[in-house]
């Protein structure tokens, strides 16, 4: 009885433990027609504000549109922004205005569709 009890608290703690994992769809509806042949990425506070991350790297779907698909996301609360590959090419507002990083709670699969007004070294100061 006492080894049956043992198994059965390793399996609750076990579950209990274990993170939910979901799959994250990301969508660029629109993106500043300058660079439109860049490659893009997300960066984020869940890969340490990797700018190059291969992992959240968008690809063009047959509509021509940006899109990024990653699978066994933890369910978190994820501030990320959307770059060409280096911090010094993050998304902004249009007239180059910084924007604060976009949130995202995972709590189930989830598809996100955004628009990015401009990129940050298109008004930097020569």
């Amino acid at each position: 009885m006492h080894k049956k009890l043992i198994i059965l608290a390793s399996i609750v703690l076990f579950c209990c433990s274990a993170r939910a994992q979901f799959n994250v769809r990301v969508v660029l509806d629109k993106v500043p027609a300058k660079h439109r042949a860049d490659t893009l990425f997300i960066t984020t506070d869940g890969n340490q504000w990797n700018p190059a991350d291969t992992n959240l790297m968008f690809k063009k779907d047959l509509s021509g549109k940006y899109v990024m698909d990653a699978r066994g996301v933890e369910g978190n609360t994820y501030h990320y922004k959307i770059c060409r590959g280096t911090m010094n090419s993050v998304e902004c507002a249009v007239g180059g205005k910084p924007i604060d990083p976009r949130i995202v709670t995972i709590q189930s699969d989830t598809t996100l569709h955004i628009v990015v007004a401009g990129w940050t070294d298109d008004f930097l100061k020569p």
